[in-house]
């Protein structure tokens, strides 16, 4: 990662999470992020369209596991999209992956 961040990508950003307010900060900015991706999903838009929406945000982090890691932060942002209204999950639905 140090490497990365030594090169002068216009459309990398490092965030460093010390605080609740940090936490909570990177949040919204997840939901900022995502928001083409959502209108358009909610819009039943064309599917490349959406895909490409989606591809257009990216949330990257160095750890796998705990409340850091992949699996803690994908959770979390999925509860604050949901408290903010801006997803629903029904109670037996699952998510689905697609790789090209």
């Amino acid at each position: 990662m140090k490497t990365v961040f030594q090169q002068d990508f216009t459309d990398i950003e490092k965030r460093l999470l010390q605080s609740g307010e940090d936490y909570i900060a990177m949040l919204e900015e997840a939901l900022a992020g995502y928001g083409r991706y959502l209108d358009l999903l909610q819009a039943r838009a064309e599917p490349d369209l959406i895909i490409q929406a989606f591809n257009e945000y990216q949330l990257l982090c160095a750890l796998r596991e705990g409340p850091f890691g992949v699996a803690g932060l994908n959770e979390r942002i999925e509860q604050f999209m949901q408290q903010k209204r801006k997803i629903h999950r029904h109670p037996h639905s699952r998510c689905t992956k697609v790789d090209r």
